[in-house]
């Protein structure tokens, strides 16, 4: 049984979904209390007012944003023995590719385990990323999606952002140091430091990616002609582009990124644009625990 646990709940999420399906949701987890998200970063304050509450346990209910701020009201917390878990009800589903039973109410009941995070400055500000953190052409793709109306789906919906967002894009130039070593200087379509394996509507950007290994995996994909970029586009559902020449695959613990040209390296964190680099990553240990991993996220 659920003990000492509050759902936060965004009804918006989804395309309203969560909100017109919560008393389905509430049924499934009958004795909880559940409560509801009323504007953008409401979920991390919840979080937080939660744990000072005494509660232990935060199920997210929600898309990978929601659940982005949850993680980051229980790191304000101080709490690092809080539990959390995952209800889906989001447009990309990103974060529930990697929980055995998928951000359903069933998997609440398996077993928690201490997961990673991603700890993100720039500009004076810090937040953390879940799943993952990237520059380029990733934010502009995210932009266009939470645009749009979400009906279709986050495949489909991802889909399309990409190829109208690779149409039109113009890539930075970013320099990167990845635990003190130069990685060079590279015209990039995109960058991911990658907790996860999976963003953007179920691409595998980071196939290789543990949730509790202590480390972060940067992928950098340089910039390509248009019709290459479409042509190697599937390569990132299957994760096979980590073995074209043009992608760079690094693991560490701190990653520092510079924009060197004209363009702005444009900055997302969990399917949300926040701003631009300069950003340094680091990879937090164990920041909390994570109910229902697959083991195969885990090292």
């Amino acid at each position: 049984m659920l003990e000492s646990v509050v759902v936060i709940a965004n009804p918006v999420a989804g395309a309203g979904g969560v909100g017109k399906k919560l008393a389905g949701w509430q049924a499934k987890l009958p004795g909880v209390e559940v409560r509801l998200t009323q504007h953008r970063g409401h979920a991390r304050e919840l979080a937080a007012q939660a744990l000072g509450e005494g509660f232990d346990t935060l199920i997210s209910l929600g898309g990978d944003g929601t659940h982005n701020e949850v993680l980051n009201g229980i790191i304000d917390s101080g709490r690092t023995d809080a539990t959390m878990g995952l209800l889906s009800g989001g447009t990309g589903g990103d974060l529930r590719r990697i929980l055995t039973h998928k951000g359903t109410a069933e998997g609440l009941m398996s077993a928690a385990h201490p997961v990673d995070a991603i700890r993100v400055e720039w500009d004076g500000q810090v937040r953390h990323a879940f799943n993952i953190a990237s520059v380029g052409i990733s934010a502009v793709i995210d932009e266009g999606v939470n645009a749009s109306s979400k009906r279709l789906g986050g495949t489909l919906s991802f889909g399309l952002a990409t190829v109208r967002a690779l149409a039109a894009y113009r890539p930075p130039v970013l320099s990167l140091q990845l635990d003190g070593e130069d990685l060079g200087s590279h015209k990039t379509t995109v960058l991911s430091v990658a907790n996860a394996p999976y963003a953007g509507g179920g691409m595998f950007f980071a196939p290789d990616a543990k949730v509790d290994d202590g480390q972060i995996d940067v992928v950098l994909v340089r910039d390509a002609t248009f019709l290459q970029s479409i042509s190697d586009l599937p390569r990132l559902y299957k994760g096979t582009h980590i073995e074209l020449d043009r992608v760079v695959f690094r693991r560490g613990r701190v990653l520092e990124v510079q924009s060197v040209g004209d363009e702005p390296g444009l900055l997302e964190m969990d399917g949300e644009e926040v701003g631009a680099v300069p950003a340094t990553f680091t990879v937090t240990p164990k920041a909390l625990r994570l109910i229902d991993v697959d083991p195969a996220h885990l090292s």
